[in-house]
């Protein structure tokens, strides 16, 4: 059902690593991200800090089918923490291949999918960094539209049915023909015990493609 789409979408998936080294600490992190415009990028707030409000002193990026070859230098241009939302840019980018964004609320129960590289990990080394990153798929349903304040702003999340893999973050999600609906952002849990039985719930959120659209804009990127 959504192999053509994850065949197409993969050119424009990418990985992303971010690192700081200071004195002898080193530092990094891995998200997924998707190019939405030539040279730019959509990924997750977070992964750009080191710290609460220090970003990275590098960000790195590769392309999914160009995982064996060295990642491209990319730069932030734009970063929402509120949303967790931000867009970097790949100065000379390698492939410019990316996503297509729907401006409209896909309703709920619509099938949909994801594409990108959780359970990623870094592994440190005295003069550089190894990466793993492997390819998954995950599947799943749209289960609801909300809306809720946060610092006294109105903003709108997707919620999706099923559990999603840890590191998911900054995975574009899709519908079977390939459009981009929304990105994974984080996974709520919650865990309940009744009669000595544990209740686990656990619903993905994801920041909808508007909120991206809106951000391309405000940057004065067409779309």
């Amino acid at each position: 059902m959504f192999q053509q789409a994850n065949a197409i979408n993969r050119e424009a998936v990418y990985g992303i690593l971010c690192h700081s080294t200071r004195g002898s600490e080193k530092k990094a992190g891995t998200a997924s991200g998707f190019m939405i415009a030539p040279g730019v990028l959509a990924t997750v707030a977070h992964i750009l800090y080191s710290e609460k409000d220090e970003l990275h002193d590098l960000v790195e990026v590769i392309r999914d089918p160009d995982v064996s070859l060295n990642m491209e230098s990319a730069t932030p241009v734009a970063i929402d923490p509120i949303r967790d939302l931000a867009l970097i840019r790949i100065e000379n980018p390698r492939n410019t291949k990316s996503m297509k964004l729907t401006r409209n609320i896909v309703a709920s129960g619509t099938s949909c999918g994801s594409l990108g590289f959780p359970l990623s990990s870094v592994t440190f080394h005295e003069d550089h960094l190894n990466v793993n990153l492997t390819e998954r798929f995950q599947g799943g349903f749209v289960s609801a539209f909300v809306e809720e304040y946060t610092d006294n702003e109105l903003h709108e999340w997707y919620e999706t049915d099923s559990m999603m893999y840890s590191g998911s973050s900054g995975c574009p999600v899709f519908t079977p023909d390939g459009i981009v609906f929304g990105m994974q952002a984080a996974t709520l849990i919650g865990e309940d015990e009744t009669d000595g039985e544990a209740n686990r719930l656990s619903i993905a959120r994801l920041v909808p493609s508007t909120d991206i659209i809106k951000m391309m804009q405000s940057i004065g990127i067409r779309v």
